[in-house]
């Protein structure tokens, strides 16, 4: 589920500048009061909304294809720009609903929550969980904001309260033959407590069924084999996601080079270039993590686990490490 920061968010607030979007206290369902958008992507807005029967608040992700479709004259109901168009918009609501069901079946804290689907107004309506707090990327710029050099990175322990769930995570994905394909630090979320709650399943597929799979990419996150519909894509790639996430959260927010870039010469940095507080166990991890041919990396996501058992221990014997 695609999140924009809301540490902050005023609920209250009248401003609604999205042309695109549903106006605030529109009802869905006859229970989701819409009140703020926090988010708009190419394919979908996404709401914060009051349950009205429990008072609680929820995300709602509202399919909306902006270059296809657009709002009818009732502001409501969302219908395609042109006639030629239904077989792309339909495709890709398909799309949008197996989100919705690969998410329904995955129930771990560390994970968006799926709350219900619906389909209205000629679209589809996704309700998650909703929670207070910031991406991992929003994070990450605000440590290199700050002027204290102290409060520029992570400490060892914060580190493993991050990427230990969201080990944890992965690990129920992967046993459930789901790859999540689009893990990067604006799809983590950190909550009030720093808890990480993984978001948006919108590129997952399961990867013991046959393609072809949509190809959703982002620089420097993204493995080769997600460049092809027709590629096999397992484990092996939200590997190679994590590894990156961790090189750009210990270098201080510095993407690892892309992986189109090192197609003839898989030359892979050292984060420690970057910070030599990281250890070399978990630089030689990451970087292993991110080869650019699916075969060469590791399967098993122990390997982190162990890298970072091993940071916490140095930095028992080292304190000024972390």
């Amino acid at each position: 589920m695609e999140m924009k920061d809301s540490l902050n968010l005023n609920l209250n607030s009248h401003s609604h500048s999205n042309k695109d979007a549903l106006a605030r206290n529109t009802i869905l369902q006859g229970k989701y009061k819409i009140r703020k958008v926090l988010h708009q992507s190419e394919l979908s807005i996404v709401y914060a909304a009051i349950d009205v029967d429990s008072s609680e608040m929820r995300a709602i992700k509202e399919f909306y294809p902006k270059a296809i479709a657009c709002r009818k004259p009732d502001h409501v109901s969302i219908g395609c720009l042109k006639t030629d168009l239904s077989p792309t918009y339909y495709k890709l609501l398909e799309q949008f609903e197996r989100e919705a069901m690969l998410l329904k079946e995955l129930d771990h804290p560390n994970i968006v929550r799926y709350g219900d689907h619906f389909e209205a107004n000629g679209t589809m309506y996704l309700v998650t969980s909703f929670h207070y707090g910031m991406t991992l990327s929003h994070k990450i710029q605000q440590m290199k904001a700050a002027q204290d050099e102290r409060e520029m990175s992570f400490t060892t322990k914060e580190m493993v309260q991050i990427f230990n769930p969201l080990l944890d995570a992965l690990s129920h994905m992967h046993a459930k033959q789901v790859v999540h394909r689009d893990i990067k630090p604006a799809n983590i979320w950190l909550d009030q407590e720093g808890q990480p709650i993984l978001l948006d399943l919108g590129s997952a597929i399961r990867y013991n069924e046959p393609g072809p799979h949509p190809i959703v990419t982002t620089p420097g996150y993204s493995p080769l084999e997600l460049y092809s519909e027709r590629s096999k894509q397992g484990p092996e790639a939200d590997i190679y996601s994590l590894a990156a996430t961790l090189f750009y959260v210990m270098s201080g927010g510095h993407a690892p080079y892309d992986v189109t870039n090192r197609l003839f010469d898989d030359k892979r940095q050292s984060v420690r270039a970057h910070s030599r507080r990281v250890g070399i166990l978990l630089d030689r991890v990451i970087r292993w993590g991110l080869a650019v041919e699916s075969h060469k990396r590791f399967r098993s996501l122990r390997w982190f686990r162990a890298a970072l058992r091993v940071e916490q221990a140095v930095n028992l014997l080292s304190p000024r490490r972390g």
